[in-house]
C-alpha cells in the first residue's frame, strides 16, 4: 500500500515528452539570457545552497548586473521549478524571514512595470536586518510567477488555486 502510495503522489509529469520537451526549452532559453541588458553589465553569481536545496531548479539565471555609468547594481534570479511544491517554501515572505531578513511593511505591494514593452504587475517586498557588524541593511525583492500558459500571477495563493487545475 505504501509504495502504491507513493506512486499516487509522483508527478506525471515528469515522464510527459511534451513537458520533458518544453523544460529543455525553457533550460536553453534561460542559457542564452544576455550578460548585458542596456546599460547594465552581469556577472554570474551562486544561489544559497539552501534555496537550492528547496527549490530543486530545473534551470535558474542568478546574477549581479552593475550599471556601466553608476555604481548601482541589482541582483537578477530566474529560477525555473518544474513542481510547484518546490517553490512554497522558498518566496519571498518565507525565505527572507528565515534568513534572519524582517519584513518592514506589514503586507507587500503589487506595482505595475513593463518588460520589453509588455506591461506586468510585481510584487515588491521590503526586508531589513542588522548586519554582522551591525549596521542595518534594507533589501527590496520584486517577485512574480510566470506560468507555462504565459499569465503572470504575484502571488503565492493565486498560484496555489491554478495550479490544483492541472500540469
Amino acid at each position: 500500500i505504501l509504495l502504491g502510495g507513493a506512486s499516487l503522489l509522483e508527478n506525471p509529469a515528469r515522464e510527459d515528452p511534451q513537458i520533458i520537451a518544453h523544460r529543455t526549452r525553457i533550460a536553453q532559453k534561460m542559457n542564452e539570457f544576455p550578460f548585458q541588458l542596456g546599460m547594465w553589465l552581469g556577472q554570474d553569481v551562486p544561489i544559497p545552497t539552501s534555496a537550492m536545496e528547496i527549490l530543486n531548479p530545473s534551470s535558474l539565471v542568478s546574477r549581479r548586473y552593475s550599471r556601466l555609468d553608476t555604481s548601482a547594481e541589482v541582483t537578477l534570479a530566474l529560477i525555473h521549478c518544474q513542481d510547484l511544491r518546490d517553490m512554497m517554501g522558498h518566496y519571498p515572505p518565507v525565505c527572507y524571514p528565515a534568513t534572519g531578513w524582517t519584513e518592514l511593511e506589514d503586507r507587500s505591494e503589487v506595482i505595475g512595470t513593463r518588460i520589453g514593452s509588455t506591461p506586468v504587475s510585481m510584487r515588491l517586498y521590503r526586508f531589513q536586518r542588522f548586519g554582522n557588524i551591525g549596521l542595518e541593511e534594507e533589501q527590496c525583492v520584486l517577485s512574480m510567477f510566470l506560468l507555462p500558459d504565459g499569465m503572470l500571477l504575484t502571488d503565492m495563493e493565486e498560484l496555489r488555486g491554478r495550479s490544483s487545475g492541472g500540469r
